[in-house]
C-alpha cells in the first residue's frame, strides 16, 4: 500500500486534488518509507543473530 501511494504521489508530483486532501505530506511520506527500512534491517539483523548465534 505504501509503494503504490508513493509512486501514485511522485507520479502526480504531489499536485493532484487526491494528494493533497487525503495522502500524507512529503515528510510524512519519508517518514514512513524510513521506518520500514530501518524495521527490515532491524528483521535481518536478528535474523542473522539467530542463524549464527
Amino acid at each position: 500500500m505504501l509503494f503504490w501511494l508513493t509512486i501514485e504521489a511522485v507520479k502526480d508530483n504531489f499536485t493532484s486534488d487526491f494528494e493533497r486532501e487525503l495522502l500524507p505530506t512529503k515528510f510524512q511520506f519519508a517518514w514512513a518509507w524510513a521506518g520500514t527500512a530501518s524495521l527490515v534491517v532491524l528483521t535481518i539483523c536478528v535474523l542473522f543473530s539467530q542463524l549464527l548465534g
